[in-house]
């Protein structure tokens, strides 16, 4: 372009996934687990997650729900609902409060 300055979003997003496996890798071992089956995936946190436990024929999947406030202790975050309303498993849900 005129500017001189080549902009890719495939690049950046590969340097980001690529920071992302160095940064989960480095906790991993820190925290004395081997870093063999990690990985970073791509696309929708909701989909995705629903998607991966069907390939491996998960019988549960564990994530996170925030509960900053009574509101939100009733009302479900949008990926945690999706994933409850889609998961091929049981899920638990893990809080903060």
């Amino acid at each position: 372009d005129a500017t001189g300055v080549h902009f890719s979003y495939t690049e950046v997003e590969n340097d980001l996934v690529d920071q992302a496996r160095v940064a989960i890798n480095e906790a991993a071992q820190a925290a004395g687990y081997s870093a063999d089956n990690i990985d970073v995936l791509q696309g929708g946190p909701a989909d995705t997650i629903v998607d991966m436990a069907t390939q491996w024929n998960a019988d549960l999947i564990v994530m996170g729900a925030s509960n900053r406030s009574a509101v939100n202790r009733i009302l479900l975050g949008s990926t945690a609902r999706a994933v409850l309303n889609h998961s091929p498993c049981d899920v638990y849900l893990v809080g903060d409060s």
